[in-house]
């Protein structure tokens, strides 16, 4: 079995592992688009075959602590994730519009 999740590749062994396999119990559809903040907050999206009939598309943050956050929980199919440079901004797409930008709170969250 191949591993899921958001994977972590050792390039000193060339191999890849698991680093964060499941939310909860629940298996990510297909983890994406990953960033990663000068906090060390590590936010990705996880899309899969998330669209307009089904909008289950999620933005996460997980915390260098270990908190996993879902920012957004019914994307229709988010696509692309980047902050601004002064990280006070995060933006991402999805297949219905241009961009969505949202205001991060100090603690890396929406605002």
């Amino acid at each position: 079995m191949e591993p899921q999740g958001v994977l972590l590749f050792d390039p000193a062994t060339n191999k890849i592992g698991p680093f964060l396999p499941r939310r909860n119990l629940e298996r990510f559809n297909s983890p994406n688009d990953l960033t990663i903040s000068s906090k060390g907050d590590l936010y990705f999206t996880d899309q899969d075959q998330t669209g307009l009939s089904d909008p289950t598309g999620c933005v996460y943050r997980l915390t260098p602590g270990g908190r996993l956050d879902c920012l957004i929980a019914n994307g229709v199919s988010p696509n692309g994730l980047a902050l601004s440079p002064d990280e006070r901004f995060r933006r991402g797409g999805d297949h219905t519009r241009e961009c969505a930008v949202a205001t991060c709170a100090a603690d890396g969250g929406d605002a």
